[in-house]
């Protein structure tokens, strides 16, 4: 008998209560590693876009003269709306990626939350891989930023595309499943013991 087979038949067998002591596995130890090096690479990436957010800075301030035209605004209330926009852009990425962690922890500890925090990481796992995707349809959008941030910025997305579906696989495995009690759950349900 395998490792894996014999993981896979203690798995069902494992206490699921938050105090009971148990191996945590290592599916699990590895998803939260990927989420914890898919956050540091996203937060990379944040950075990189408020940086390039304001090198764009006089763009989008003309870009807000034309939408407000009949608005007669002065040039140091749309610099600071300007500013505003990308400090408020750049703090709701970071807000979400505190989620995120947030959600590697529930999982890492193995208590009734880790079920939801799993799906929902699943789902950030998704969207990762799409944006993954969409990096190699992306062209500079701006002239005043040079094409080796663009494609350094391109890089590190792709790392955090790769990390997250890697994280996804992970979250996958039956004994990540057991760990979070979702393979008894499924188990009662089709009518197994």
């Amino acid at each position: 008998m395998t490792n894996q087979q014999q993981r896979l038949e203690r798995s069902p067998s494992q206490p699921t209560t938050p105090d009971a002591k148990r191996e945590r596995p290592d599916a699990i130890r590895w998803a939260v590693r990927v989420w914890i090096f898919a956050i540091c690479v996203e937060t990379v990436h944040q950075i990189i876009n408020i940086i390039v957010g304001f090198a764009n800075k006089p763009e989008l301030i003309s870009k807000l003269k034309e939408s407000m035209k009949d608005e007669n605004l002065s040039p140091e209330i749309m610099n600071l709306a300007a500013v505003f926009s990308i400090i408020l852009a750049g703090l709701f990425s970071l807000i979400v990626l505190c989620v995120i962690a947030w959600l590697a922890v529930l999982l890492y500890k193995g208590n009734k939350s880790a079920a939801l925090a799993r799906r929902i990481l699943t789902y950030f796992s998704i969207y990762f891989g799409v944006r993954l995707v969409t990096v190699f349809l992306l062209t500079p959008s701006s002239p005043s930023v040079p094409v080796a941030v663009y494609a350094v910025d391109g890089c590190v997305q792709i790392c955090m595309g790769v990390a997250a579906i890697v994280a996804l696989i992970f979250k996958m495995r039956p004994e990540t499943l057991a760990w979070t009690g979702e393979w008894e759950n499924s188990r009662g349900k089709n009518g197994h013991s």
